[in-house]
């Protein structure tokens, strides 16, 4: 099983940074729509859809969302940019669904009764998937090369390795017992210093490059990455929620060793909202009105 998880993460991370690197903006919103396609599949499944013609109408119904959005954004095959101010508005849609699912993470399992209906589970894949798709897109029209898209994967990925190693070590306040046994205050806090490192280094990078940033700019990065790895801790705890709810261990077994795409992908839809904001903010100068 170790085995497997490393060769299938290999694999995922020399796709993702081709994918990342090498497609032209509007081919990578085909394949990003392709995987969250593949998510909202499996989302009917913690919705407790059980029929495959269910979950293919819900995957067609999110399908008819990104067509709307593709009209919304103004994006075509030959546009170099999307209207940001309106990518903004769904990303900001996003940020209030993701404030209110902490309350409903900290409020489980005596909140269950509110929330535990196939409906209300499946609107929320909705904004939960619709402001990801959204967001990492809008970053790829920003910067062609993907190096938005890298560092946002990097700090997300630098808060899920930091926490793993040192509440592995030091974890013996639990953060959320009745979601994830596993996760740790220690291992929290260790994730959210892992990715100021990482933001520190990316800062450092990009200053010997000669990228010219303020140093209110760079604070603002700085800080914004703790909140990025804070919100990737609740996009994870929030599928444990859901899958717990249904009593299954894996929304899905595409990934060999790593069980679904929202295994692999749940910490990236709660800290892309605050991530592209983020960097839609402090670089305000790269939008194209």
């Amino acid at each position: 099983m170790v085995l497997q998880r490393v060769v299938t993460a290999i694999i995922l991370l020399a796709l993702a940074v081709a994918i990342f690197a090498y497609t032209d903006p509007f081919l990578f919103s085909l394949f990003v729509g392709v995987v969250v396609l593949i998510a909202a599949f499996e989302w009917a499944g913690l919705a407790g859809l059980s029929s495959i013609k269910s979950k293919l109408h819900y995957v067609a119904s999110i399908l008819l969302v990104l067509a709307g959005l593709y009209f919304m954004f103004n994006m075509t095959p030959g546009a170099t940019f999307i209207n940001p101010v309106r990518v903004l508005t769904v990303l900001g849609f996003g940020m209030v669904f993701w404030v209110g699912v902490v309350l409903l993470i900290f409020g489980y399992p005596g909140n269950v009764l509110i929330w535990n209906e196939q409906s209300k589970i499946a609107l929320m894949g909705v904004f939960a998937l619709i402001p990801t798709w959204s967001g990492l897109v809008q970053l790829k029209y920003f910067d062609p090369s993907g190096v938005f898209l890298l560092c946002l994967i990097g700090i997300v990925s630098a808060a899920d390795i930091g926490a793993f190693f040192v509440g592995r070590t030091w974890g013996d306040k639990k953060l959320a017992p009745e979601l994830s046994p596993n996760k740790s205050w220690a291992g929290f806090w260790g994730g959210i210093i892992s990715s100021l490192i990482v933001a520190l280094l990316l800062l450092f990078t990009g200053h010997m490059l000669n990228i010219e940033l303020s140093f209110f700019q760079s604070v603002i990065l700085l800080l914004g990455s703790g909140l990025i790895a804070a919100m990737s801790v609740v996009g994870d705890l929030f599928v444990s929620m859901l899958k717990r709810n249904r009593k299954i261990k894996d929304s899905g077994k595409i990934l060999p060793g790593h069980g679904g795409i929202l295994d692999r992908c749940d910490s990236i839809t709660a800290a892309t909202p605050p991530g592209v904001i983020l960097f839609m903010l402090v670089f305000v100068n790269r939008w194209a009105l």
